[in-house]
């Protein structure tokens, strides 16, 4: 909800609204082919209190490598056993492990969370509060990730540590070791990034220390207390590497002097502009496809990406999407490898995320059907390609073709033109060198600037090599990782780090730069003043159920572990007037049911959510606080009640008798999706969503493909109208129609395609899903499905289905992350290969989001 009084906060040198408070800036990064690590030893200083510490760092994970552990923070030495706060990789979840305990003997003592980490978009804030006094072993541990107490438990043969345990961090004698297992394994390695690294020695402290709530955003705050002997303040701000001193990596700002020694990593590791107040565009593992064996895996943080093996086309997709009317963008790409021959060739592109792009090898191009731009490489040639439906190609002959060529991209989302550029020539669509994205003239091609959200992919086809990379630079290092001198060229903002400079007025992808969205955290109304989803226990008598933050105007009740109908009222149609969607039957007149809508939730009775012994979960959407209108924008009047910000109305009217008819919506755009119910007879609910066609239609009740059998919609829907049809299934009918449109930040209708694999479909949002909606739409016999960010599980996340009475599935289906979602499984919903349509909520916007 919104608290305005909480937008004010330290100055920030690249965020006017100053939401940020200046302590997280920058960050080191480490890579996992190689051992890049911190050292320290604490020999002559013994802890103050080797019972009790705290650890508190931000990290933004690099690739999902499986098996073993990426190590964060380890210890180890020859008579005390290994510790270490980790990832475990071959379950993305965190565990712990205090070390031995001095008596020579392996120990038992580990720790993990239920929920999975695996979002690499955004960054992770990680407290561990350790305090083994304590005389329950539960309390003796606790793990929080961006402020909320993570659910441990011991793995089978672990358990919790016992009582008085010494851990071994900041222990004399002890190796303790950042970003590797431990001194002396070289395993384990950490590839991402961490930022402002606390460690507190004595003291067991919460995550309100180290950080704070800002309209629902997680942030960082500078630590004021003691650091107790051992204790340091890591800030990544320097670029020397080697020795432990004030000027190295590794410094100490605490006022302790604990600097640590830098092994493996390099300046340009250093300092890195990437952070939890600044999140860069990356190369994203969760967004790959291969028509053979061989996926593109990830290096360097998700900035290098390989392509292994000697198959058919592999490709990934990049974490930021470039929405349209959204100004200029600029990055960089170096081609790192020399291809074998003219069979091997390289693609680096724009094209729409959507759900038709697939790798093609029949006609050696690559892209989705109906937008992409690409320069394809291979021996001696570079080839520009522009697909808008129509095919075209330009040839550009490159007689010096090699490894180290930089690659760059000027997107203008205002005018829809592309310019493709090599090593700071810049090629328009004739195959000249005189494109001038500063003059916006001689574009190398175009795009819709109405339709087309794109998104940066790399792609390679091996037949003679064994390995081919990318290095991707959007702002954070000009050295490609050290295969170029640094330049230190900014943006149009005066942010970033890139090798050439780039064209006037144009800007590096990073969250800093993102537009603010009407609906988000440092705007005057949040994503939960508009939907909220609420869990409680019911009573079998009344009870108010409340925590939305506002009062709902359509709510939306299901019990959780019972086998009850789904019960929708709203303050349109009035209290006490309920639809069931498992049903097509007629509404409910029963004043038992909901007796008020209040400030901050409603009053409930009989509902089935509130059954005794019920375990339940509402959702709730703000129109206009129960205040209706007359809308007489099409054919037949309307009452509307329309929240135009959040792209959601409450339609009721009542069908002619025959013949088609028109309805006005009350929203500002045309809508995306639509749900409908005629009130007083059986029909059936039915669903409009913006990918169907004339005549077709999903029914909300049922798991069927697209029907095409009678409609009940006229198509005539626009910026205005929703068109009915009397000769679907009723006349003369009163009918609610349930009106939803995209808002950027907040809501989003689309489609998606997924693959039916464990490494199923991502689909980007743009912003971290509160709840999704979603359903098969070509394939018979796929079930709807709501997921919601509030219900265990998270991640993965549980659903429920619309067109039946079911109990909750906990199957494992879906990850809500920073920037979209992610289908983890081959069962549920959500999986087969098709088109599934969606309808998201946000948690918060990809501008602020943390880490899910």
């Amino acid at each position: 909800m919104a608290l305005l009084g909480n937008l004010t906060g330290s100055s920030q040198f690249f965020n006017p609204g100053n939401f940020y408070n200046g302590v997280a800036t920058q960050s080191l990064r480490f890579n996992d082919e190689t051992a890049h690590k911190l050292t320290k030893d604490f020999s002559g200083s013994s802890p103050d209190n080797d019972k009790k510490m705290t650890i508190s760092v931000w990290a933004k994970r690099g690739n999902l490598a499986t098996g073993g552990t990426q190590a964060i923070l380890a210890n180890y030495n020859s008579v005390r056993f290994l510790g270490e706060l980790a990832w475990d990789t071959s379950t993305d979840k965190l565990r712990f492990d205090p070390g031995g305990n001095g008596d020579g003997s392996s120990n038992s003592y580990r720790v993990e969370t239920t929920a999975l980490f695996r979002d690499v978009s955004a960054w992770y804030h990680i407290v561990l509060a350790y305090d083994s006094t304590q005389g329950t072993d539960t309390n003796r541990v606790k793990l929080y990730v961006n402020g909320t107490q993570q659910t441990l438990t011991a793995p089978s043969g672990q358990s919790f540590p016992p009582q008085n345990y010494a851990h071994l961090y900041s222990y004399a004698g002890a190796n303790n070791t950042i970003g590797e297992f431990g001194a002396g394994f070289d395993s384990g390695n950490l590839d991402g990034y961490l930022s402002e690294f606390n460690f507190i020695d004595g003291l067991t402290l919460d995550p309100t220390y180290f950080g704070e709530a800002k309209n629902g955003i997680w942030i960082a705050k500078k630590y004021t207390g003691s650091y107790g002997t051992n204790g340091y303040r890591l800030q990544f701000d320097q670029v020397g590497v080697g020795t432990a001193s004030t000027s190295t990596i590794g410094a100490d700002t605490s006022g302790n002097n604990n600097h640590w020694t830098s092994s493996g990593i390099e300046a340009y590791d250093c300092a890195v502009l990437d952070s939890p107040e600044n999140n860069f565009m990356t190369f994203n593992p969760l967004m790959r496809q291969s028509q053979g064996s061989n996926f593109p895996v990830t290096h360097e943080g998700n900035l290098q990406a390989q392509f292994a093996g000697f198959d058919q086309y592999k490709y990934i997709w990049s974490t930021f999407d470039i929405k349209p009317n959204t100004g200029k963008w600029y990055f960089e790409v170096e081609m790192q490898t020399n291809m074998g021959s003219t069979n091997d060739i390289a693609y680096i592109g724009l094209g729409t995320v959507g759900p038709n792009f697939s790798p093609t090898a029949s006609n050696g191009t690559v892209g989705p059907t109906n937008f992409y731009i690409t320069w394809r490489g291979n021996t001696g040639v570079r080839t520009l390609y522009v697909n808008d439906a129509g095919q075209s190609q330009t040839t550009v002959t490159v007689t010096n073709l090699t490894a180290g060529q930089i690659w760059q991209f000027a997107i203008d989302t205002d005018t829809g033109k592309v310019w493709l550029g090599l090593n700071n020539s810049y090629y328009a669509a004739d195959g000249g060198t005189d494109g001038n994205p500063s003059a916006g003239t001689n574009e190398s091609g175009t795009f819709s600037t109405n339709t087309n959200e794109l998104s940066f992919f790399g792609q390679a086809l091996n037949y003679n090599i064994t390995n081919f990379y990318y290095t991707l630079n959007a702002g954070q290092d000009s050295s490609f990782h050290g295969n170029k001198t640094a330049q230190g060229n900014t943006d149009a903002n005066g942010i970033g780090d890139f090798y050439y400079a780039p064209p006037t007025g144009y800007k590096a992808l990073c969250t800093a730069n993102l537009p603010e969205p009407t609906i988000g955290p440092n705007s005057a109304t949040q994503a939960d003043d508009h939907f909220n989803t609420v869990l409680y226990s019911g009573n079998g008598g009344t009870q108010n159920i409340t925590g939305f933050g506002f009062q709902p105007d359509w709510i939306w009740d299901k019990s959780r572990n019972n086998t009850f109908s789904h019960m929708l009222v709203d303050s349109s149609r009035g209290v006490g007037k309920y639809l069931r969607t498992n049903t097509n039957g007629a509404e409910v007149d029963d004043a038992s049911i909901l007796t008020h809508f209040i400030s901050d939730g409603v009053t409930v009775g009989d509902i089935n959510g509130n059954a005794s012994g019920s375990s339940s979960v509402m959702w709730g959407w703000k129109a206009n606080g129960g205040t209706t209108s007359s809308n007489s924008d099409g054919s037949i009047t309307s009452t509307v009640q329309a929240n135009t910000t959040a792209g959601f109305s409450i339609v009721t009217a009542t069908s002619p008798s025959s013949g088609t008819w028109s309805v006005g919506h009350g929203l500002s755009k045309k809508p995306d999706m639509i749900i409908q119910k005629y009130l007083a007879s059986s029909s059936r609910w039915t669903v409009w969503h913006n990918i169907l066609t004339s005549g077709q239609y999903l029914g909300l009740n049922e798991s069927n493909a697209i029907a095409s059998s009678g409609t009940p919609f006229n198509f005539n829907i626009t910026d205005s109208v929703i068109g009915g049809n009397a000769n679907y299934d009723a006349t003369s009918t009163a009918v609610v129609y349930y009106v939803f449109h995209s808002v950027e930040g907040y809501s989003k209708i689309g489609v998606y395609n997924p693959n039916n694999t464990t490494d199923n479909a991502f689909v980007h949002t743009g912003f971290k899903p509160a709840m999704v909606i979603l359903k098969g739409a070509e394939i018979n016999n796929q079930e709807w499905g709501i997921l919601d960010n509030k219900r265990p599980g998270y991640n993965s996340v549980y659903f429920l289905q619309p067109q039946s009475t079911a109990a909750e599935s906990t199957s494992n289906i879906v990850d809500f992350l920073s920037n979209g979602f992610k289908i983890r499984e081959t069962g549920g919903v959500g999986y087969l290969t098709s088109n599934y349509i969606y309808m998201a909520f946000a948690e918060a916007p990809f501008k602020y989001a943390n880490a899910g």
